[in-house]
């Protein structure tokens, strides 16, 4: 399933679901919390609306699950901001970060063509 929620970056994003989860009154331990969340999130992919307002897809990031009780998260792509073509718009591209999915063999049987090579290109 996908899902929307502001936030300022990906792991912010997990820090306000958690903050949301936290409002909902029902009593569960952060550690449990954050647990779950890291377990049910996969991958978070962040827009930002960029200071000439557009909005780009700044980061593609996987969830890798807890480390020493905070999210741990690796970025697959981010928005790189190259300059300002002559009319005052950003010029960029998105740029793979080095990091192969740990998804790959799962994206693959389920019939996602996808190229760890791809992502290595950094």
């Amino acid at each position: 399933s996908m899902s929307t929620i502001h936030a300022n970056s990906p792991v912010d994003c997990l820090s306000r679901i958690e903050t949301c989860a936290l409002l909902s009154g029902i009593e569960i331990p952060l550690s449990a919390l954050r647990s779950q969340i890291a377990s049910a999130i996969h991958v978070v992919v962040h827009t930002a609306r960029l200071s000439d307002g557009s909005r780009k897809i700044t980061y593609v990031s996987e969830v890798l699950g807890l480390k020493d009780g905070q999210y741990h998260l690796q970025h697959l792509l981010a928005y790189k901001v190259e300059g300002l073509d002559a009319g005052g718009l950003i010029k960029g591209s998105h740029i793979t970060m080095g990091n192969v999915p740990t998804f790959m063999d799962d994206a693959r049987l389920r019939g996602l063509d996808l190229d760890a090579a791809w992502f290595k290109s950094a």
